[in-house]
């Protein structure tokens, strides 16, 4: 299916998933942003709004997952996440992703996600820049959580005491 021109941040939208500074950085680069979910905050939905996101909230998962295929990318720089059910349906259909530095991902995700400071609204716009031009590829496997547990304690291991 080829891409349409928006971004699509797929999630519950409330602060934590961080809709708000995502769709700042999304009016900065001039890019359509769409942001499906749940709205669990009314506020930050407003937010989003107020910087030109569109707010669709969805009660079927054929429709989310229709929208997240026809996305040209897929962002969800969240303040904290484990990998993360949407960008894991992203990375399966293809669509570059853009996460958040904190939580679980980039060890998940290793070298084939895009991440983003989720308090900086102009490193958030700058991998979405980078995840537009990206061309869709589909993964041959998602990694298995096993292992990257496995790597979280290696990493945990090598703190200082």
């Amino acid at each position: 299916m080829p891409a349409e021109d928006y971004i699509l941040c797929l999630g519950r939208i409330e602060g934590h998933k961080n809709q708000h500074t995502l769709a700042e950085a999304c009016q900065m680069i001039g890019k359509r942003l769409i942001c499906a979910g749940r709205v669990n905050h009314p506020q930050i939905a407003d937010l989003a709004r107020w910087r030109g996101a569109e707010i669709k909230e969805h009660s079927e998962f054929e429709e989310a997952m229709e929208l997240l295929a026809r996305a040209r990318v897929h962002a969800l720089p969240s303040f904290s996440e484990t990998p993360g059910l949407a960008n894991m349906e992203a990375a399966l259909l293809g669509v570059p992703a853009v996460m958040g530095t904190v939580g679980a991902e980039p060890e998940y995700f290793g070298e084939n996600g895009l991440y983003a400071n989720p308090w900086d609204a102009l490193d958030i716009a700058h991998a979405i820049e980078k995840a537009w031009e990206r061309p869709r590829w589909q993964w041959k496997f998602i990694p298995q959580w096993d292992s990257v547990a496995l790597k979280a304690v290696e990493w945990m291991n090598g703190w200082p005491a």
